[in-house]
């Protein structure tokens, strides 16, 4: 492959990449914006929730787009980010079909939570597994001891994510 086709088709991947961020993030703001309307008090919240932070997934993997460097250890986290705001988003959804009590059962989309939550925690692991590509890329590309941030590194955000799942949404 030439290096002309292959910038092109780096760029039709970062293009692919911020289509999907865009798209979530539209995804995002209308249930954000709309949950008032199509869900009871109690469940508001708890869809809302679910769509925060699926936002704030979103403009970190835009952030991480931003960035000049096409590799892969840019490219795998941004993958885990929309994995793991896809499964948020369908939490969100599936959070609209709770009762006011934000515990009893109003309709069928209620299912859509309960496959959001498996989701959300295969995302994670996708998400943990992605870093680790990301540290294997940077550690392969340098040996100047950057084997040892990379694991502090890794080690945190697979904390950061067990705790955000466990605290914040109590699962």
């Amino acid at each position: 492959m030439s290096a002309e086709a292959s910038a092109r088709w780096v760029a039709s991947l970062r293009s692919r990449y911020r289509l999907a961020v865009a798209g979530e993030i539209v995804v995002a703001v209308a249930l954000l914006a709309s949950a008032g309307v199509l869900a009871e008090s109690g469940a508001t919240d708890h869809s809302r929730l679910h769509a925060a932070i699926a936002l704030a997934l979103l403009v970190i993997a835009g952030i991480i787009l931003g960035r000049p460097d096409p590799s892969i250890a840019r490219r795998a986290p941004v993958v885990g980010l929309l994995l793991l705001a896809a499964a948020q988003l369908i939490e969100s959804i599936g959070a609209l079909g709770y009762g006011p009590d934000n515990d009893t059962r109003r309709n069928d989309i209620v299912l859509a939570h309960d496959f959001g939550v498996m989701a959300t925690g295969v995302a994670m692991l996708a998400m943990v597994v992605a870093v680790a590509f990301a540290a294997g890329s940077l550690t392969s590309r340098s040996r100047r001891g950057i084997l040892v941030p990379s694991v502090v590194g890794f080690a945190i955000i697979a904390v950061g994510l067990l705790l955000v799942r466990v605290l914040v949404l109590g699962i």
